[in-house]
């Protein structure tokens, strides 16, 4: 088994314990979608040199670059910890990347959920005429699955 592949298996073992389920289903991409709240996030492997596992999720889409809106991700950022949000492509993200090495269920769990609330705590208030990935009234779906 190559290392990519070991890497991925790694983690997916992982987040079935994580996420207390049987089952984790990857993306087309080999990423672990998830859902918080309003926000939409992946679970990714990176096979970078060191290998690394980022965590980023879908605050909002379709929003418009603007002074404001960067004003307000500084202000973010300045407060976070753990935690880093930007604008790209029209979407603002929160993540954190870990490194594969040092990984441990807790400090994904953590991870998984430090990014996951500060999006969708911040989702609606940066949307500013764009969307959040899910409306506060959709259908919760399970972790680890989207």
């Amino acid at each position: 088994m190559g290392k990519r592949k070991m890497a991925r298996s790694h983690i997916g073992r992982m987040l079935l314990d994580v996420w207390d389920i049987c089952r984790v289903i990857a993306d087309s991409d080999g990423d672990y979608p998830f859902r918080n709240g309003t926000a939409m996030g992946f679970v990714q492997h990176e096979s970078t040199n060191p290998a690394m596992v980022r965590i980023w999720v879908i605050a909002a889409r379709e929003v418009p670059r603007t002074a404001k809106l960067v004003y307000e991700l500084n202000d973010v950022n300045v407060r976070s910890r753990n935690a880093w949000v930007c604008w790209s492509n029209g979407s603002v993200t929160v993540e954190q990347a870990l490194r594969l090495k040092s990984l441990t269920r807790s400090s994904l769990r953590e991870t998984l959920e430090s990014v996951g609330t500060v999006a969708n705590d911040i989702g609606g208030l940066v949307a500013y005429g764009g969307t959040t990935p899910f409306q506060s009234g959709d259908a919760e779906v399970a972790e680890g699955a989207a």
